[in-house]
């Protein structure tokens, strides 16, 4: 499916940008699943830009980043308005630093 949507964006021009968010439980260092490390690794294989958010998350503020138990639930996917903020930084910067926004 990746390699079909990379071929895509490639047709049209454009540099496909894979943004891998993680989820609230990844937020303790013990938690053992990474899909990051396929997803690098699917990248670096096809020679496609990934951002991996998890570092920055654990360092500006892990679990207060996502919605958590303000619902009534617990919700471990969706970000609260400081987790947009964070993940908006990331990514300017990071298209920035590939030269896909900024000066034209």
């Amino acid at each position: 499916m990746y390699d079909r949507l990379a071929e895509a964006v490639r047709s049209d021009g454009a540099e496909l940008v894979i943004v891998v968010v993680p989820l609230a439980y990844q937020m303790n260092d013990a938690y053992p699943f990474l899909p990051q490390d396929l997803f690098a690794q699917y990248c670096e294989e096809r020679s496609l830009l990934c951002l991996d958010l998890l570092p920055s998350f654990r360092e500006h503020g892990g679990s207060e980043l996502f919605l958590g138990k303000q619902l009534g639930y617990t919700d471990i996917w969706h970000l609260s308005s400081k987790g947009h903020d964070l993940v908006a930084d990331e990514l300017r910067d990071f298209l920035e630093e590939h030269g896909l926004i900024g000066q034209p």
